[in-house]
């Protein structure tokens, strides 16, 4: 497993400069980060907020932060954020986003190790991660975010769906991950993925990828629209190409 991480290590550091522009440069990329971070925060504050009062003050822990996408945007809105990376070149590009004011802060280190004290946080996000690691060590990643999160936080952990493998692997001859590991994940499998701290699981997809090239180009506003619908439609929980597992943790 150390092996697998410094070879993920190395090839994130290659990539740091260009991973932004390559991934999410485009009309394409724009919107699927937009609808990605919606879903994302929107699953999150329904966790600390009700109809008879404003937001929880939030401290969340971004594992596998990497150029700050998602720890930015919620540090501007307000949360209090820790972001950890195991790719020192991909935290300076998020250092560089970052905007003055906010609560921000980086750190490197691994996400199974995690350098935190029990019970340092509401909540914790990982995003494009997981797909990368072997199913075996999912236990391993919940058992370290547990003992991290508070009673009654909440994880939300990205995966890749089961059902869109073929479609995500149509005509490929390695792993999307340079060669290493792909790891898919059917909404049924959730229940037990991190050990039996983790309760209550609601699953948020993350619709289908091509609508953005085919309807981007018409209207990105519609389109995106289109998409956070597709998103909300219990159809895509099981045909998306991936999606959020959300849980409450318990003591």
């Amino acid at each position: 497993m150390d092996r697998h991480t410094k070879t993920l290590q190395d090839l994130f550091a290659e990539d740091a400069d260009h991973y932004d522009d390559r991934r999410f440069g485009s009309t394409s990329g724009r919107l699927y980060c937009e609808a990605h971070y919606v879903t994302l925060s929107k699953m999150l504050h329904s966790n600390f907020s009700t109809k008879n009062s404003p937001p929880k003050k939030i401290r969340v822990l971004d594992v596998a932060m990497g150029t700050g996408r998602s720890s930015v945007r919620m540090a501007t809105e307000g949360v209090e954020v820790i972001g950890i990376d195991i790719t020192i070149e991909m935290m300076k590009i998020a250092k560089s986003k970052k905007v003055p004011g906010t609560v921000l802060q980086l750190v490197q280190g691994n996400a199974f190790q995690l350098p935190f004290q029990n019970n340092s946080f509401d909540a914790v996000v990982c995003c494009r991660m997981l797909q990368m690691m072997p199913l075996q060590e999912y236990r391993i990643f919940g058992a370290e975010t547990s003992r991290v999160l508070r009673p009654n936080g909440t994880l939300i952990a990205e995966l890749w769906n089961k059902s869109y493998q073929k479609i995500r692997c149509l005509g490929r001859k390695k792993p999307n991950t340079w060669g290493l590991t792909d790891t898919f994940i059917t909404p049924s499998e959730t229940i037990s993925l991190f050990g039996e701290k983790y309760v209550d699981c609601k699953i948020a997809g993350l619709g289908f990828p091509l609508i953005f090239p085919l309807l981007g180009r018409i209207s990105e506003k519609f389109c995106l629209a289109f998409y956070l619908r597709l998103t909300a439609n219990p159809l895509t929980k099981f045909w998306g190409e991936t999606f959020f597992a959300q849980y409450r943790h318990k003591k």
